[in-house]
């Protein structure tokens, strides 16, 4: 257990584990205090929690701790994620943004429910129906989960399909968590090299390869990290796109040969120190909720879970 977080870590909110001097015989010895550091002097710090209790702890007592990422709303998360993957066709139901490229991966493809779409559910769903169509797409909402839009578009019989799970971590978490890494050969480059296509399938297929590019291009603040072997040849990649402070990790794949060499802690890594030198100070990324190697490997390195969402796709679209 490590202490990740000091004074210059005043007002920022963290989470410590403390050995409990007045412990029942018996009874459990740490105890975890989560709040907003207030104080860190006189051999103790002072947390607020967010009744407003502020408790004291001796320093003496502090066996871990660490910042945890600010608690930024579900949807403040997916805007930021909406803002790294930028699709090429976009338009404004109130707040709600639609969104189509192509039909190229489901989230640019899809109607981001996030604020307030400014009609009845009934009016919007039409709207969002009649914006796909005419662009020879399936109709389909994002939601986060659970929330009022899910619970809506579920009674109108739209189908759930994809569901996500976000995962969220402080940064400086996430480097202390990569310092065991292997030393292989990085590539940090401004777009994606050429050769990116031999580990992205997407990239390989020519009537897709034109409009995915462009996902991966289109936020200015993006790098493109490439792991390759003694020969050059990639063997992995990753993508790090920053909105706001937040790094949005995407793109992590490892060639199947060389799977189970922990590259892809080194391809975190590069991309974590590129965004701290762009001044970014959290990061998120989306992944299958059942993927358990991905999850066991984001756990290690301190993503913990943010939310879920998932797309609810029209039941019976309209035939053209």
């Amino acid at each position: 257990m490590v202490v990740r977080f000091g004074p210059a870590d005043v007002g920022r909110r963290v989470t410590l584990r403390r050995r409990l001097l007045d412990a029942d015989p018996g009874g459990p010895t740490l105890g975890d205090v989560v709040g907003v550091l207030e104080r860190w002097s006189g051999g103790s710090v002072a947390l607020r929690r967010r009744t407003g209790e502020v408790v004291e702890v001796p320093l003496l007592t502090v066996v871990a701790g660490r910042v945890v990422a600010p608690e930024l709303s579900a949807d403040e998360v997916d805007r930021r994620a909406d803002d790294t993957w930028r699709a090429r066709d976009r338009d404004t139901l109130g707040e709600w943004q639609l969104r189509a490229h192509g039909g190229v991966t489901h989230r640019p493809n899809s109607a981001l429910a996030v604020g307030d779409p400014g009609m009845s559910v009934i009016e919007t769903a039409g709207a969002v129906r009649d914006w796909y169509t005419a662009r020879g797409l399936p109709a389909n909402v994002m939601t986060s989960l659970p929330s009022s839009t899910a619970d809506a578009y579920r009674a109108m019989g739209w189908r759930e399909d994809s569901r996500t799970l976000v995962m969220s971590a402080a940064l400086a978490d996430v480097v202390d968590r990569c310092a065991v890494r292997p030393e292989v050969a990085i590539d940090v480059d401004p777009e994606p090299p050429e050769d990116w296509a031999r580990v992205l399938s997407r990239l390989a297929d020519p009537g897709v390869a034109p409009l995915y590019r462009e996902l991966l291009t289109g936020t200015p603040a993006s790098t493109f990290v490439t792991v390759r072997d003694d020969n050059g040849a990639p063997l992995a990649v990753a993508r790090g796109a920053i909105s706001e402070g937040w790094l949005n990790v995407t793109n992590v794949e490892v060639v199947e040969s060389a799977r189970g060499r922990r590259l892809a802690v080194a391809l975190i890594d590069a991309v974590v120190h590129w965004a701290l030198e762009e001044r970014a100070t959290h990061a998120f990324l989306q992944m299958w909720p059942d993927n358990e190697p991905a999850m066991r490997l984001y756990t290690r390195l301190g993503f913990t879970p943010h939310h879920e969402y998932a797309y609810f796709v029209d039941p019976d679209p309209p035939r053209t």
